[in-house]
């Protein structure tokens, strides 16, 4: 395939970026410029616009392509291009968080997508996503020996040994992890676009709906037939279905003691949250939907097509038309009753392209739960490259926020100080004394604006009056993490403050302005509100009010606060769906 000057200007961009970011050591450019591609589509056209005019200038200035000046000429461009306000900033950003992800774990992973062979076009059940939803979802109906295809946007592929390969952000990750907020507060989030949704790439940390938040969720939107006790039996199936012990302890995980031993300082309650993976053959297997009700299902005889994007769904002749994007070819398949589980976001979007949501719905709301993060600097080793994230969290301050681990492999701490030299060298060298820790929310709101040909901006907005509770967050996770023998701690705000004990509760309440914090997330909840009360899109039981034989399954089910891991609550409202369905629904139907 022919490259473009325009591609060829860019990869010379990445091999110069790479240079400055990782002194001189090489990642393959051309692995960073697959990865740049998987981004999201808006973030990618604004980068190339200002890109492109930028190439079109120092052509104009130059009489040349930016990829055949000499190298004096090309660092000249090159600063000048990373140091424009804001985009060029951005872009260098971008472009080192891309090459730090792959420079510290580079594993090899591998397509296991099996061929499907005269697979028919009309079922009696469709489930559209293999994530958590439709995974529990899929594998109730064969069971009950139905008719059922999964389609599935991503592929299938083999696990990964470390946390978060770079191969992992390319194959398994929507929009190769890279997203974002455009409008209000800037918050990164993403989620999994591979066989087993997001339970492929989340840290599995296994919660279950507490009574609270089942109480509210009925409350709110009048929900029939959802009392916690009931609800309590079907999160005690998923649970026995998974196998899990209290006692399990994993080797891959980063030393949990000085997290454990200032929260016990403090008197915090602190809880141990059971993670979905076991040891089989020696080794740490990740309890993912791809290896347990997605492997049951296909042993039942399931069919599953994937690689195949779902452009709409369409009510025709008594039954659903999913129309197909599959190797650029379009194609139709049929069913009956079809269950869309794509997960939040996604969901909502393709019901809004099929004109099932109404007018009403030209802005897709949902929720995230937005994270603080802080460095602590120890005395000690705490982790090794690439560990897993430990299984502690303290829960003292629950249902405002949740205080525990993050991602602490060096690639995940330099993206941030990539102009700041100082700390950049700094935590290159000593990053085995350095971890990453969290304080989570649930509050504020978001609505992603759809614009022209799958182009959007997502907004998503957090209250001013949430900064004194943020404070408090960050406060309390301090005197944790300061009593567990942290040295110092550097906060995830402009300028990149270092505290310690004598300065860190006026350094944070000095904090004016939520926008001054960096902000992740990788849950997305929300969308479809499910209950009985006028503003809820789907009936008690998933079903959109309507039409016919439509349900939705999903995250995108939860419009309350949630704030805990959802994945295990996301299975157990799908198995006690599923379960109605066949109950209420299907029988009468």
């Amino acid at each position: 395939m022919k490259i473009s000057n325009f591609q060829k200007n860019l990869k010379t961009l990445i091999i110069f970026i790479s240079e400055d970011c990782i002194s001189g050591k090489k990642v393959d450019p051309r692995l960073i410029f697959r990865h740049y591609c998987k981004i999201d589509k808006t973030i990618k056209k604004i980068i190339n616009t200002f890109l492109y005019i930028f190439f079109s200038i120092i052509k104009i200035v130059s009489l040349s392509n930016f990829f055949k000046l000499s190298k004096t000429k090309k660092i000249f461009f090159l600063k000048f291009i990373i140091k424009f306000p804001f985009i060029g900033e951005k872009i260098n950003e971008l472009f080192c968080a891309l090459i730090l992800i792959h420079f510290y774990n580079y594993e090899k992973i591998f397509n296991n997508v099996k061929k499907n062979s005269n697979l028919k076009n009309n079922f009696e059940f469709i489930v559209i996503g293999s994530g958590p939803g439709g995974s529990v979802t899929a594998l109730e109906i064969i069971k009950k020996k139905k008719d059922v295809m999964i389609i599935e946007e991503g592929s299938s592929y083999s696990d990964a040994h470390t946390k978060h390969p770079g191969n992992e952000f390319i194959m398994k990750w929507r929009d190769g992890g890279v997203n974002s907020s455009i409008l209000g507060t800037q918050i990164n989030f993403s989620s999994g676009k591979s066989l087993g949704g997001g339970s492929e790439i989340n840290s599995g940390l296994f919660h279950l709906p507490d009574e609270r938040f089942i109480d509210d969720w009925k409350k709110k939107f009048e929900t029939e037939d959802f009392d916690y006790q009931e609800i309590k039996k079907y999160s005690r199936e998923i649970s026995e279905y998974f196998n899990l012990s209290d006692e399990q302890n994993f080797e891959n995980d980063v030393n949990p003691d000085k997290f454990l031993e200032g929260s016990k300082k403090l008197n915090f309650k602190i809880e141990k949250i059971k993670k979905l993976k076991t040891i089989q053959n020696g080794k740490e297997l990740k309890l993912s939907m791809k290896n347990t009700y997605i492997k049951e299902y296909l042993k039942k005889g399931g069919e599953i097509l994937q690689n195949s994007f779902v452009e709409s769904v369409n009510r025709k002749n008594k039954l659903w038309e999913i129309k197909i994007i599959n190797k650029k070819k379009i194609k139709f398949f049929y069913c009956k009753y079809l269950f869309v589980c794509c997960g939040s976001i996604y969901t909502n979007q393709l019901l809004q392209k099929s004109n099932i949501l109404g007018k009403s719905k030209d802005k897709l709301d949902f929720k995230l739960h937005p994270m603080i993060k802080v460095i602590v600097d120890y005395e000690e080793k705490v982790q090794s490259l690439n560990n897993d994230v430990h299984q502690y969290q303290v829960t003292e301050f629950y249902p405002k926020y949740i205080l525990g681990n993050a991602s602490s492999s060096p690639q995940f701490i330099l993206n941030n100080f990539t102009k700041d030299k100082k700390n950049f060298s700094y935590i290159k060298n000593n990053f085995q004394n350095l971890s990453v820790y969290h304080a989570t929310f649930s509050f504020g709101e978001g609505n992603i604006k759809k614009l022209y040909n799958g182009y959007n901006f997502i907004r998503y907005k957090i209250p001013n009056e949430n900064l004194s509770v943020i404070k408090e967050s960050l406060i309390n996770l301090c005197k944790v993490l300061f009593e567990g023998g942290g040295r110092k701690i550097i906060l995830l705000k402009k300028g990149y403050p270092h505290l310690n004990k004598n300065n860190f509760i006026t350094i944070i309440n000095s904090i004016k302005k939520i926008n001054d914090l960096k902000f992740s997330s990788v849950h997305i909840l929300g969308g479809v509100s499910m209950g009985e009360s006028k503003n809820a899109l789907s009936n008690s039981y998933g079903k959109l009010k309507l039409l016919e034989n439509i349900f939705v399954n999903d995250s995108s089910l939860i419009n309350t606060n949630l704030l805990k891991n959802p994945q295990g609550i996301v299975m157990t409202i799908a198995l006690r769906n599923i379960r109605k369905f066949f109950e209420k629904y299907y029988e009468n139907n």
